[in-house]
């Protein structure tokens, strides 16, 4: 029987792509993609109020994006987002509401999420959560109406707001996180804000996400492989640049213990039957020990699960921990080199070797365990020289997946105040451009923003698609074929990833799907904002799959 004295608290995060409504056509080479990843934030927060306040509050969970893939078929349509958050939002009863969108650039979605609590649930107070409250706490109350917002990491200070907000004592929790801040609130008109000045030292007081409360096994069994998300640390010892992280974990890292990430993965195999795990840490490999303690862990269980890993950082790699990686049965690897050129490392503080960086992307290969490179080009003071180096660089390599990103100068950053400093902006970013694939406006540099976006985008198209390195290797066409099946649904207008499939179809001898991919690009290409975005690929004549195509049309 429910406590009738309990606070019911509803967290909702909001779609996580672009709210196209009411849109016209749009440039598709800059559109954001859906991105259905399960909320770890989420069930982290519920967990840690099911922990230490069970007894106060009723959690419910509810995730527009997971709940889109389990409930809707074909592509994504922002009309049928729209009408679940709403039908969430007016049917859900509770006491307070918290609004989390991992990115800054969802404002959109915050907005109309805001708006619509305020409407069913007038007088209910609204807490927003995530990367847009992060990067701009005070203007995230001033754009949205909402009463609260929490900056960065948000366990212990979601508990303290909730209980400020209902009025509870809870001496358990207070005792074990005295030292609560990094929020604004509203209070007679004004807008208040306390600095974010202390994380949670000791994350093994975090209890495992509470998977239970999103009810994920429904969204588990539509996916090809059923895969969770978890993180063993949080923040980065390192300080480039153009990095925001300690925005959101504070300066330095912490670390979980390695007995507590084992145990974590030994509840989710057991429960919940799962055959990958993709930490999101944004440094795992930071602490070699306890590295290599978590990976003969997994040895030792020698459990049929595979694991994969946001970020590993060059520098903390060698060859005792890659071969430790082979046996623990990790899938994929993600490389952040950032730059291919030695001036730019250092003046963006990250001082990558590039020749390490090589060295250990040939040992990953040597494995042929497919590799995921992160690049970014556009930095102001780069020069076109330089930006060609990264982009050379990114040739050579050649790796299974590689993404080559525009340079955003998050505020709070240091590459933030070295634009303002040396005014290489001349205007405030746009909240909507606050996003790797657009241009934020740079003058007073040595390239031009058209050049960028065409290299950018073209090395994209050419390294993932066209001239993707699995072509090779009839061996490597299954997971090619998953990986850009994987992509169809929250891509439906990219005609270059059709034309693709259909040209695996063809090699791996299935000629009715090769012909029904083809027509499908076909029809694509007649519509002009999809032309005007991948049209000019037609015109790369000397790539077979081009030409293939190109012959059957």
């Amino acid at each position: 029987m429910i406590n009738k004295a309990k606070r019911r608290v509803l967290l909702i995060r909001v779609p996580q792509c672009e709210r196209s409504i009411g849109q016209e056509e749009k440039d598709l080479s800059v559109v954001r993609n859906f991105q259905p990843y399960l909320p770890l934030s989420l069930a982290y927060l519920g967990a840690f109020l099911n922990e230490y306040a069970s007894e106060d509050y009723l959690v419910t969970i509810e995730d527009i994006n997971t709940k889109y893939v389990v409930e809707s078929e074909g592509y994504v349509d922002c009309n049928v987002m729209d009408r679940m958050m709403e039908s969430v939002i007016s049917d859900t009863e509770y006491d307070i509401i918290g609004i989390s969108s991992a990115f800054v650039n969802n404002l959109d979605w915050v907005q109309r999420a805001v708006q619509l609590a305020n409407e069913y649930h007038p007088g209910k107070p609204v807490i927003l959560g995530g990367g847009y409250p992060t990067v701009y706490p005070e203007k995230s109350l001033e754009q949205t109406g909402a009463d609260y917002a929490i900056i960065g990491e948000g366990e212990d200070t979601l508990l303290s707001l909730l209980n400020r907000i209902s009025g509870v004592k809870n001496s358990r929790f207070e005792k074990l996180f005295s030292q609560i801040s990094g929020y604004v609130y509203r209070e007679n008109g004004e807008i208040h804000t306390i600095p974010k000045t202390t994380v949670i030292d000791d994350l093994d007081l975090i209890p495992f996400p509470a998977w239970d409360i999103l009810d994920v096994e429904e969204y588990l069994g539509k996916q090809d492989e059923r895969m969770l998300l978890g993180y063993t640390s949080r923040g980065c010892p390192f300080r480039c640049t153009y990095c925001g992280t300690h925005l959101a974990w504070g300066s330095g890292i912490r670390f979980r213990s390695a007995e507590n990430v084992l145990m974590e993965i030994d509840f989710m195999y057991r429960e919940y039957g799962i055959k990958n795990i993709h930490f999101v840490d944004d440094n795992m490999t930071a602490n070699k020990k306890r590295m290599n303690t978590i990976l003969n862990g997994l040895i030792e269980r020698d459990y049929d699960l595979t694991w994969q890993a946001s970020n590993f950082a060059v520098n903390s790699l060698d060859k005792e921990t890659i071969a430790l990686m082979i046996p623990s049965k990790m899938a994929k690897v993600t490389l952040a080199i950032e730059s291919g050129s030695q001036s730019t490392q250092k003046q963006i503080n990250k001082n990558l070797d590039l020749k390490k960086a090589e060295e250990v992307f040939r040992m990953f290969e040597q494995y042929d365990i497919p590799i995921h490179l992160n690049f970014m080009i556009g930095f102001p003071m780069e020069t076109v020289d330089e930006i060609q180096a990264t982009i050379d660089l990114a040739n050579r390599l050649g790796a299974h997946e590689t993404q080559v990103n525009i340079v955003t100068p998050w505020p709070g950053t240091e590459l933030y105040e070295y634009v303002l400093k040396h005014k290489n902006l001349n205007r405030e970013i746009a909240m909507e451009d606050m996003d790797h694939r657009k241009p934020v406006g740079f003058v007073n540099v040595p390239w031009n923003y058209v050049e960028l976006n065409h290299l950018s985008y073209d090395t994209n198209i050419s390294l993932n698609f066209v001239n993707n390195r699995d072509l090779n290797d009839p061996k490597s066409y299954p997971r090619l074929m998953q990986r850009w099946k994987g992509l169809e649904a929250s891509l439906p207008q990219h005609a270059i990833l059709f034309v693709c499939i259909g040209y695996l179809h063809k090699q791996m001898g299935n000629l009715i799907e090769c012909n029904n991919y083809y027509d499908k690009a076909a029809h694509l290409f007649k519509k002009k904002d999809v032309d005007r975005a991948y049209g000019k690929y037609l015109n790369w004549d000397n790539n077979l799959i081009i030409k293939d195509f190109k012959d059957h049309m």
